[in-house]
C-alpha cells in the first residue's frame, strides 16, 4: 500500500499541473484511517500555502532548480515543509523523501542535509523579512519581494494588493489568506432544514455548528473526506459561507428567472433554484465541457428541477 508521503507527492505533482485539488485529495485519501488521512491533507495543502516560501528555500541549494522533475520538486517542497514547518524529526523527513527517489536520491539527500544544516539562518532571515514588514521599514520593491517570500503570494499579486489596497491592507489580506479555512455547507431547503442536518451529522459523530452569518449554513470541525457526508447526499452542498452570503444578497425572491453565466460547480446557482421556487427559473451557463458535466451532476445530485 502506498505510504502517506508517497500520495503527497502525487497529489501535489498533479496539482501542479492542474488537478483540482479537492478532487486529488478525495481520490487519493479515502481509503485512509482518519489519522493518516488528516496527515495527506496538513502535506498537501500546508505545501501549497507556503509553497513560494518553500521554493525559495529549496533554490538556495539547487544550481538549475527549474530543470527538476515535477515529481523530485514536489518530494523536496514537502520535505522541506516538515523540516521547516512541522514537527517530524529531521531524520524522518529526509529518510522517507530519500526512499521515495530513483536517480536523484543523492541530489535530494544532499539538499535537505544541506538545508539541516543552515535551518537557524533560515528561519532567522525568514523572521526579520517579518519583522522588516511589520514595521514598516522597507517599502517599494523590496517589500514586495519580502511579502511575497513570507506569505508565499505572487509577486504579481502583491504588486497588485500593495498599489489597489496600500501595504498594510494587502499585507492582513495575505495572512488571512494563509489562515486554515473550515469546511463549510449549505443546506438544501427544498429538501429539508439546517437544524435536521445537523442532528443528522450530530448522529454521525461529525462535529458541526450553525455558520455565523449564513442563515442555511453549517460549519464542520476537523478533518474529514467528502465521501463520509455521502448519507447527506442531496441534502447539503459544500460551499463556502462568504459564496452563501453572495447569493442572498441578490434578494431573490420566488417566481424569479436568473441567469448565472459562468456556473459551474454550481453552488451559487443551486442556491438561486432554491431561492426563487418552483415558479422561478435559472439558466445556468458554463463554458468549459467537463465543468458543465460537473455542473449537471450536482444540479441532479441535488434534485433541482
Amino acid at each position: 500500500m502506498p505510504t502517506v508521503r508517497s500520495l503527497a507527492v502525487k497529489a501535489l505533482t498533479r496539482i501542479g499541473n492542474d488537478a483540482r485539488p479537492k478532487e486529488e485529495m478525495e481520490s487519493l485519501g479515502f481509503e485512509l484511517d482518519v489519522r493518516d488521512r488528516a496527515f495527506l491533507q496538513e502535506l498537501v495543502y500546508g505545501s501549497l500555502r507556503h509553497r513560494i516560501e518553500l521554493e525559495w528555500i529549496l533554490d538556495r541549494f539547487l544550481d538549475h532548480p527549474r530543470d527538476l522533475p515535477d515529481e523530485t520538486r514536489s518530494n523536496l517542497i514537502i520535505a522541506m515543509y516538515q523540516i521547516i514547518k512541522l514537527r517530524v524529526p529531521d531524520w524522518a523527513a529526509v529518510n522517507e523523501a530519500v526512499e521515495l527517489e530513483g536517480r536523484l536520491r543523492g541530489l535530494v539527500n544532499a539538499v535537505l542535509r544541506n538545508s539541516l544544516r543552515t535551518r537557524d539562518s533560515i528561519l532567522s532571515e525568514l523572521a526579520g523579512m517579518e519583522r522588516s514588514l511589520g514595521a514598516s521599514r522597507i517599502k517599494g520593491e523590496e517589500f514586495a519581494m519580502a511579502a511575497s517570500i513570507t506569505t508565499s503570494h505572487p509577486l504579481w499579486l502583491v504588486r497588485r494588493w500593495v498599489k489597489r489596497f496600500g501595504v498594510e491592507e494587502a499585507l492582513a489580506l495575505m495572512k488571512a489568506n494563509n489562515e486554515v479555512p473550515p469546511l463549510n455547507l449549505r443546506v438544501n431547503t427544498l429538501k429539508t432544514t439546517r437544524q435536521e442536518v445537523l442532528e443528522r451529522l450530530s448522529s454521525m459523530d461529525i462535529e458541526a455548528e450553525a455558520a455565523l452569518r449564513s442563515p442555511v449554513g453549517i460549519r464542520l470541525s476537523g478533518t474529514l473526506a467528502f465521501r463520509e457526508l455521502e448519507p447527506l447526499s442531496g441534502l447539503v452542498m459544500a460551499q463556502d459561507e462568504a459564496a452563501q452570503l453572495v447569493t442572498l444578497m441578490l434578494g431573490l425572491v420566488e417566481g424569479q428567472r436568473v441567469l448565472d453565466a459562468c456556473a459551474a460547480p454550481g453552488g451559487k446557482a443551486g442556491h438561486m433554484a432554491e431561492l426563487t421556487g418552483d415558479t422561478g427559473e435559472v439558466v445556468a451557463v458554463e463554458s468549459d465541457l467537463k465543468r458543465t458535466e460537473l455542473l449537471r451532476d450536482n444540479m441532479l445530485r441535488m434534485g433541482y428541477k
